[in-house]
């Protein structure tokens, strides 16, 4: 009678978790004896967010914390499992599009993902979906305590009198790989104003400030939302068609607080001098950036992803010798100081030539500008990829890219040697590109196929995992983690053999973690409790078969 009923009612029930289950750990009463297999695929176009710190050799990483989702198309989005609690566990945020989204080329989905964390710069990242594929994408994000190299950081305290600023100057310091320094400058009596243009009462000021440099790949990669920026409004106060690409001179983040409450607005400017690298490019003139030049001074909505033009800052010359962008401002932002390139009409295809046609690896591949500044990265099925498998006769689309000079380098990994780069050339003219890669040095590689299962603990409940997994060297930051997309329980994926690997798998919420070592021979897993597996090894296909298990307590 019992095979019957669910017989008879299974299809119903997959209909009713598809829309009001959260992978089946929601209230399953009316079949708490019935041992279920749910599939939890249920959504579409899954995206995993990890926050790193932008120091590479930092062991503090961003935890647990709050995110907010906003712009156009945040109410179709949703976390991985269905709810609208918006949370990263452990740095990683997973998240997918509710059903009835279908995004396309030509109608895609846009949002923006943002997060103010404890000791680190507040982040945002634009995301653009056009399709159902799994998307990764990494943000860095400052730490105030121990910047990443090529930028420099300042949080002071400021007494205030009568809620007004004495005359106050913020200036963040030089470092051995950041020499250029800024300097935020409040007049005596400013109020200080929150977002209804109110003003804030108390007797102390906080002042967080980071300066980010352009010599250095850690600094121009923590960008806001990265240079290629689809939404930009231009000086006549209307969106720029096609987005544009910046090309830096350096950049703020300002934060300020009175007594807990966020300073959004001043009653006066705020002078700001922010140092330019001496051998600063000013790509409009072709020549080194001189005094009396001007540049664009844009800020950032941190909820929407929109830059917006605000000014010009003249160039001028300090009394220390160094040229300075000088500008005023009179709201809180990330300040942008830049020229900008509009984008090509047509997007940029890159194939790669690899003399050894088995050959292999993970590469890290930059588009630069003619002055070695980095403007953006490989677009891998639309997804921003931190580091992309190469090999012979690959081939992808970068959609946006901008109308200038560039050249295409490609690393070894981040923060590596450089294996190659093309001529310089203009991609809105050349339309398509050919990059020949040396055959790497391979380590021994095994394939790797996980079958996931996640079971509840409380529930006679297996759930077919669909999420991501994540693996990295235990040698290794966790910046360098591979993202796999697990679809309906299974994913492959290619490893070192005998190397250690950091799993993590976030579910629910939460973080699952274990290590391994994957082996052609016998391959132990730790005694966990929330993650258990097993394995065989085919040696005709060098396969590694993982059958893992997570148990979810308390599903409801």
């Amino acid at each position: 009678m019992k095979t019957k009923l669910i017989s008879l009612i299974r299809p119903m029930l997959f209909l009713v978790l598809g829309l009001s289950l959260v992978l089946a750990c929601q209230k399953i009463n009316p079949l708490d004896d019935v041992g279920l297999v749910v599939n939890s695929d249920i959504y579409t176009s899954p995206v995993l967010i990890r926050f790193v710190n932008a120091k590479t050799t930092a062991t503090n990483q961003p935890t647990n914390f709050s995110v907010k989702i906003s712009g156009k198309d945040a109410a179709l989005v949703v976390m991985s499992e269905g709810s609208k609690d918006f949370k990263a566990t452990n740095g990683l945020i997973t998240l997918a599009l509710d059903t009835k989204a279908i995004p396309t080329p030509a109608n895609p989905i846009s949002f923006t993902v943002s997060a103010e964390i404890s000791g680190f710069t507040p982040v945002s990242q634009q995301i653009t979906i056009t399709s159902a594929d799994a998307m990764e994408f990494q943000v860095q994000a400052v730490e105030y305590a121990n910047p990443a190299e090529g930028t420099s950081a300042l949080v002071k305290q400021s007494s205030l009198t009568n809620n007004t600023t004495p005359e106050i100057s913020i200036v963040t310091p030089k470092t051995s790989t950041m020499t250029e320094s800024s300097n935020v400058s409040l007049t005596s009596g400013t109020q200080l104003l929150d977002a209804s243009g109110n003003v804030l009462t108390g007797n102390q000021l906080e002042s967080r400030i980071v300066h980010y440099g352009t010599n250095t790949e850690n600094s121009v990669l923590s960008f806001p939302g990265g240079f290629a920026a689809p939404n930009v409004i231009g000086e006549n106060g209307n969106a720029i068609n096609g987005g544009v690409v910046f090309q830096t001179a350096g950049f703020l983040n300002v934060d300020m607080f009175v007594g807990g409450k966020e300073v959004k607005s001043f009653s006066k400017p705020v002078d700001v001098k922010m140092d330019l690298n001496s051998g600063l490019i000013n790509p409009t003139t072709g020549g080194t950036v001189k005094a009396g030049e001007t540049i664009p001074v844009w800020s950032l909505n941190e909820e929407t992803g929109q830059w917006k033009y605000e000014s010009l800052a003249t160039v001028t010359s300090g009394s220390d010798g160094k040229l300075k962008a000088d500008f005023k401002v009179t709201h809180l932002s990330a300040w942008n100081v830049d020229w900008w390139s509009a984008t090509c009409n047509t997007p940029l295809t890159m194939t790669i030539k690899m003399p050894n046609p088995n050959a292999r690896k993970v590469y890290w591949v930059e588009i630069l500008d003619a002055r070695g500044q980095y403007l953006s990265g490989l677009y891998y099925n639309t997804s921003w990829s931190a580091g992309v498998e190469l090999y012979d006769g690959f081939i992808t689309t970068i959609p946006r890219v901008p109308n200038t000079n560039v050249r295409i380098v490609v690393f070894n990994g981040r923060g590596y040697d450089k294996v190659t780069e093309t001529e310089l050339f203009n991609p809105c003219n050349k339309g398509s590109i050919t990059v020949t890669v040396a055959p790497p040095v391979i380590p021994e590689k095994i394939n790797v196929n996980f079958v996931m299962d996640a079971k509840c603990s409380n529930k006679n409940v297996t759930i077919k995992y669909s999420g991501y997994v994540s693996l990295y060297k235990q040698s290794e930051n966790i910046s360098k983690a591979i993202n796999a997309y697990v679809k309906e329980g299974t994913t492959t994926v290619v490893l070192e053999n005998n190397v250690p690997y950091v799993v993590e798998v976030p579910y629910d919420g939460k973080v699952y973690t274990t290590t391994f070592t994957p082996s052609k021979g016998t391959t132990t897993f730790p005694a966990e409790k929330s993650i258990t597996a097993t394995s065989t090894y085919n040696t005709s296909t060098n396969t590694l078969k993982v059958n893992g298990k997570i148990t979810i307590s308390n599903c409801k």
